[in-house]
């Protein structure tokens, strides 16, 4: 046969790598191997698993206290700095008005 009458894919590419099962192709008189596909990557044990999985969780918990440390920081720093700005301003205010009143008593005298 021709490499231009290919008829199937055994004549065509050869056998496959791994082979499960062996058929007769429907158009020729040629035994098709048939493939298997496996995924590739290891088979983990249990405990590897069970390992993995505690890994994982103590680095989320840790995360999630880190996290809300942040969240009660950043909530004191907001609430200081705006008692901070909300007595700087009253202050600066009666520093104003008081010195207004010394104008105006200045002026007037």
């Amino acid at each position: 046969m021709a490499a231009s009458e290919v008829c199937c894919c055994c004549c065509w590419r050869g056998t496959a790598r791994r082979v499960t099962a062996q058929v007769r192709s429907s158009c020729c008189n040629h035994v098709v191997q048939m493939a298997t596909h496996v995924k590739p990557g290891e088979r983990y044990a249990t405990s590897d698993w069970f390992t993995a999985n505690y890994v994982i969780s103590t680095d989320a918990e840790r995360q999630r206290v880190a996290s809300h440390e942040t969240r009660q920081e950043s909530h004191y720093l907001r609430n200081a700095t705006f008692n901070r700005t909300k007595w700087d301003q009253y202050d600066n205010n009666t520093r104003l008005a008081d010195r207004v009143d010394h104008i105006r008593k200045s002026v007037h005298h």
